[in-house]
């Protein structure tokens, strides 16, 4: 999602965090950034943040757990705070008054590097080439011989039984197949086996699937309008309508956030 043009950055993102039903502590926890410091970017308090170049990470961070484009986010901060053009442009035109000496040095050096290489090719090739014309003569080894074919042993009664198929392992019987689909609009977090696998804002009647193994983590901003199963059987309620939760399957309490 992104967001319009001239809008302040740090309102858009503390409205984008409340349409989430997440908490400054939700997004710390997501992001790593201290509380305050999410704090002083929602309401510029930019006394109280580090250099801006740590602060625009902050807010790239930021906005991609809230549902809004990073790149988008993050050029709008810095025209709205600390300009990176402004400062680039005296290192670019020093830089552009030594290229011409750069470009003398690296020609240089790229012809030495050529005529050393070369040079100790060449040693190396006489040094075989010496080396070889000194070696003493040797006596050639004989041929090797092949080994005798094996006698093939005479049949006796009885058949052969061909060897038996090997048999395909077993599935995990303890995957959890987790089916999730809303009913409106709803910010749903998933993590499954310890890897973020899902961040986003969906829309009605979307759907996806969902493979653990341990364990799956469901971070869900409205439960009214949230269902899922669970190996094919139907989840019950997790919660009442606005109210965010967060809850954690296993392959051992699965069954508890089964409908009865």
């Amino acid at each position: 999602m992104r967001a319009e043009e001239g809008m302040d950055v740090g309102e858009t993102l503390r409205e984008a965090r409340l349409r989430c039903a997440m908490s400054l502590e939700d997004v710390e926890r997501l992001t790593k950034v201290r509380v305050d410091l999410l704090h002083a970017i929602e309401t510029n308090q930019k006394e109280l943040l580090p250099h801006a170049i740590y602060v625009r990470g902050f807010v790239r961070a930021y906005a991609h757990e809230v549902g809004l484009d990073p790149d988008d986010i993050a050029r709008q901060y810095a025209e709205q705070h600390d300009p990176v053009a402004d400062v680039m442009q005296p290192l670019v035109q020093q830089n552009d008054v030594r290229d011409d000496r750069w470009d003398v040095l690296n020609s240089w050096f790229v012809l030495v590097m050529l005529l050393t290489v070369g040079f100790g090719g060449y040693k190396v090739v006489r040094w075989h080439d010496w080396s070889r014309r000194t070696e003493p003569a040797t006596a050639p080894s004989p041929p090797p011989t092949s080994p005798a074919p094996a006698r093939a042993e005479a049949g006796t009664t009885g058949s052969a039984v061909p060897a038996p198929a090997p048999t395909p392992a077993p599935t995990d019987s303890r995957t959890m197949h987790i089916e999730v689909r809303t009913i409106g609009s709803c910010w749903l977090t998933a993590t499954v086996d310890g890897a973020r696998v899902m961040s986003q804002m969906m829309e009605k009647d979307e759907r996806h699937t969902l493979d653990a193994q341990r364990e799956a983590v469901l971070r869900v901003g409205d439960p009214s309008a949230f269902e899922f199963s669970i190996n094919g059987k139907s989840g019950r309620s997790l919660g009442r309508a606005n109210e965010a939760v967060t809850v954690r399957l296993t392959s051992d309490n699965y069954r508890d956030f089964l409908s009865r």
